[in-house]
Formats: structure tokens, sequence, C-alpha cells
């Protein structure tokens, strides 16, 4: 612990190359502080600093260990922030962003509960599908879909998405049954893209993987729209689970072809936030509240490890 405590000393003593300096800031006598960085020099076997009457200069040594003291300085410092931290109440104005849809139906309700949990925070949502760069656009957390690739953040998976395919009673009555993939082709098949002509469906049962190309005569570039059209009877949707889980939970929906899985099989929901060594009370509040919820929804599969 000594060595600790000589070595924050050191740092300090080259930094403004003064042992009187030093001793001032610290209420102590000179010779005390040099006292304290002789007994560092006898235990590393090597001299930091040359001293003469008129001047205090690092030597090759001193060079080389105040690198490595520079960096174990700013860890002490950050660890006694960090364990002032225990006792404070997360606080202060937090920037999210969100995909549309998963922000309206499933982030934005849980906000009161929030709120009533953390009254110091403030939440600014910011609502789009794109993917934004938290460092320039000053963002504290980013709710997205799919693992995180970029090294210089973190991330913490919330929940796992998976797709389904449904479509209304009403219009399923009119309609053909459903009862294998390929009986897709002749239903009328509402798709996420908006470019013209057909897209493809994959599905899975065992090993065999089938590919079925489905069109229809309405494409929505909107998760919400197409939701909303599969329930008023305009044709089949495959959507992800947040969807649509309202809509199966109140018979609005039916779900098509549960004994074949879907590809991909699933969606990992994960916040994004900066890779930070002490994440704020505040992210780190917002992030695991989002977690509990989300864990508790009917759509959300899987588990919210930490990655």
């Amino acid at each position: 612990m000594a060595e600790i405590h000589r070595t924050a000393l050191f740092v300090r003593v080259a930094t403004h190359l003064s042992f009187s300096e030093v001793a001032r800031e610290s209420g102590v006598s000179a010779s005390s502080v040099n006292r304290q960085i002789t007994a560092l020099e006898e235990h590393l076997g090597a001299c930091l600093f040359r001293r003469t009457t008129r001047q205090l200069t690092l030597t090759e040594a001193g060079v080389l260990y105040l690198e490595y003291a520079q960096r174990i300085a700013a860890d002490l410092e950050e660890a006694q922030r960090a364990v002032a931290r225990l006792g404070e109440s997360p606080a202060g104005h937090l920037r999210v962003t969100a995909p549309v849809g998963l922000a309206l139906l499933h982030v934005s309700p849980i906000l009161p509960a929030f709120f009533e949990r953390y009254p110091d925070i403030t939440v600014e949502l910011h609502l789009g599908d794109g993917i934004v760069d938290l460092i320039t656009e000053r963002v504290d957390v980013a709710i997205r879909f799919a693992w995180l690739e970029d090294s210089s953040l973190k991330s913490r998976r919330l929940a796992v998405s998976r797709s389904a395919v449904c479509a209304s009673p009403a219009y399923l009555s009119r309609r053909p049954a459903i009862e294998h993939p390929n009986d897709l082709a002749v239903h009328n098949c509402l798709s996420f893209r908006t470019s013209p002509g057909p897209t493809t469906w994959r599905f899975r049962k065992g090993r065999k993987i089938f590919e079925t190309r489905v069109d229809g005569n309405l494409k929505i570039n909107s998760g919400l729209g197409l939701a909303a059209a599969a329930t008023d009877g305009l044709g089949v949707v495959m959507l992800p689970s947040w969807h649509v889980a309202d809509g199966l939970a109140k018979g609005e929906l039916v779900r098509l072809l549960p004994t074949y899985a879907l590809e991909p099989d699933h969606t990992p929901v994960t916040a994004v936030f900066a890779a930070d060594r002490l994440v704020a009370p505040k992210i780190r509040a917002f992030v695991d509240f989002l977690a509990e919820r989300f864990a508790a929804q009917q759509w959300s599969a899987g588990d919210s490890a930490s990655r």
C-alpha cells in the first residue's frame, strides 16, 4: 500500500519537477516528500530523479516509470470515484435512440414506471431506424437489433426477438388454408420492402430449408404499418414478434405455420453505449430497467446476458 501512495506522489513530483511545490500542496515538508521518493527509488532499485541545487529532472528510469505510474494513478482515482458513486442516486439527462416501432410499442409505455423509480433522470428519446454515431451525436444509449461489432462501444443484450407469420381471422376465412410454406405462393403477402416484385421468405423444419417466393398488392417501409394492414385483413405478414404480440394476444391476428422456424431464427435486441470503464449511473439504471421490463414481455425470448 505504501508503494501505491509513493507512486502517486512520484507522479505529482514528476509533473511539477519540484519537491517543495508538492510539499506545499500536501501540507508537509519538502524533506518528507523527498524521503518518500527516496524510499520508492530504493524499492525499485533505480534512481528516478537527478537532484541538483538548481533543478530536478527525470532520469531515463524515471521517464520509463512515469509512463506506467500515470496509468496507476489514473486507475486509483477512477476506483475512488467508482466507490463514491455507489451511494449516488442515478440522475441527469439521458439521450436515447431507438427504432420507431420498438420505441412506440415497448419503450415509451414503460417510461412512466422508469420516471417513478428514478425521478432525477430526464430522457430525450429520438426515434429512427438508422444507425446513429453515439459519440458525434452525443447519444448515451442506442437500442439496436443484432450484436455489436464496434469494439469502441459496449453492449448488453436486452431480449431476443423472433419473427412470426400471421394474418387476421377475417382474411383467413376467405382464403385457402396455409399448412405449408409453399401455400403462401397463392396468398396476398404484404412486404416490408418498397421495391416492386416478389420477395423470398425462408423457413426451416429440422434440417430442411424452404424458400418461398411471395408477393402481394401492398408494400410498406414500416413494421407498424404492416401490422395494422394485416389486422385490417389485407393479407399475410412476416414481422418481429414484438410488432404483432398485442394483436396475437387479442385474437386480432393468427400465427401461421407454427411448426416451421423462420430464417434467420432470431435477432438480439441490444442496448449500446460508450465503452467507458465506468458506466454512468443514469445509463446503468436505464439499461438495467430495459432488461428487466423486456424480460417480462411475452414477445421477448432468451436472456439479457452482458457482452
